[in-house]
């Protein structure tokens, strides 16, 4: 089996998912596009030619704030480690 790709996404109050990036191949990436102030939950999700995993999710919300933040998503298998900048 190849290495997983990661599937890294947010959410705000709206309740709705939705992709921060493209697919990404570290564990690690910076989140950009916050607003300051507002806060996000976040899920990452291994992805490989067999499908999606189960998506690891913050347990609650992050506030994004200035410096930035960083926050760990934990599940069985998986540690990713993810950075959120504001603007």
């Amino acid at each position: 089996l190849q290495n997983p790709d990661y599937l890294v996404e947010r959410c705000d109050e709206t309740g709705i998912w939705e992709r921060v990036s493209g697919l990404v191949t570290d564990n690690s990436i910076n989140v950009k596009n916050l607003i300051k102030g507002k806060s996000y939950r976040f899920r990452v999700s291994a992805v490989n030619m067999i499908g999606n995993s189960e998506p690891g999710e913050t347990k609650t919300a992050i506030l994004a704030k200035n410096p930035y933040g960083m926050f760990n998503v934990f599940n069985e298998c998986m540690l990713y480690l993810i950075r959120f900048i504001t603007y």
